[in-house]
C-alpha cells in the first residue's frame, strides 16, 4: 500500500498521506476508547457524540477520497477553525443520518451496541425515540444550512483556490452520496423513501422525507 502510494504522488507521499493517516489512527483510536470504557449512560451526549464522530469514519472517507483524486489542501487551510467546523459539518451528519436510517437495524442487533446515538438516547438515557429522531433531524437541518455560509466563509479568506473548490465539492459528494448508498444498501433495510435536500435559494438547507412512489 505506501508503495503504490509512493508510486502515485512521489516524493511528497508522506506529508500527502497524512490527513488521511491521522484520520485512520483516531478513528481506531476510538474503538480503544470504547473498548476499555464503554460509552453509556455516564456520559453526557456531549461526550458521546465526541465519540460518535470518530467511530463513524465519515473523515477516512473524505480523506481517502481527496487523497486518490488529488485534492491536497494546504496545512494554513487546514488549521482554520471555519476548515474544522466545515469538518466536523461532515462528521456529524454523515452520523445522524447513518444513524436515522440505520435504527431499525441497530435496535435489532444483539446487545444493543450503542454506535448509533437513537441506541444510545433511548435505551442508555431514556429519551422517547421519536423526540430523538424530531431533535436529529433539526440538527441536520440547522447544519446544512451552516454549512452553506461556512463553505462560503472559507472561500471569502482563501480565495477560490483550486484545491477549495474541490475540497468543498468533495464535501456535497459525501453528504449527498451516502443517502444514495443507505437507500439502496440492504444491509439498512430501509422502506425506500428517499430524503431530499433542497439547495434552491429559498429553500438552502431545508430537508424532507418523500416518499418513493
Amino acid at each position: 500500500m505506501v508503495a503504490a502510494g509512493v508510486d502515485f504522488v512521489g516524493d511528497d507521499y508522506v506529508e500527502y498521506i497524512e490527513p488521511f493517516a491521522s484520520a485512520f489512527q483516531a478513528c481506531f483510536l476510538n474503538d480503544d476508547w470504547f473498548t476499555c470504557c464503554r460509552v453509556d449512560k455516564r456520559f453526557s451526549l456531549g461526550t458521546y457524540r465526541a465519540w460518535r464522530q470518530g467511530n463513524a469514519g465519515c473523515d477516512v472517507c473524505l480523506e481517502c477520497q481527496m487523497f486518490v483524486c488529488g485534492i491536497r489542501v494546504s496545512q494554513n487551510v487546514r488549521r482554520h477553525p471555519v476548515f474544522k467546523r466545515i469538518i466536523t459539518i461532515a462528521l456529524t451528519n454523515v452520523a445522524w443520518v447513518n444513524d436515522i436510517f440505520g435504527a431499525g437495524k441497530d435496535f435489532s442487533s444483539a446487545g444493543n451496541h450503542p454506535d448509533n446515538e437513537i441506541v444510545f438516547r433511548v435505551v442508555e438515557k431514556g429519551e422517547s425515540i421519536q423526540d430523538v429522531v424530531d431533535n436529529m433531524c433539526l440538527l441536520i437541518e440547522e447544519e446544512l444550512h451552516d454549512l452553506i455560509y461556512m463553505k462560503q466563509t472559507l472561500v471569502d479568506i482563501f480565495g477560490e483556490d483550486e484545491s477549495i473548490r474541490c475540497f468543498l465539492e468533495m464535501v456535497d459528494v459525501q453528504i449527498d452520496g451516502q443517502l444514495m448508498v443507505y437507500m439502496e444498501n440492504t444491509r439498512y433495510k430501509c422502506n425506500r423513501g428517499y430524503v431530499r435536500i433542497f439547495r434552491d435559494a429559498d429553500e438552502k438547507g431545508k430537508i424532507e422525507t418523500v416518499p418513493s412512489g
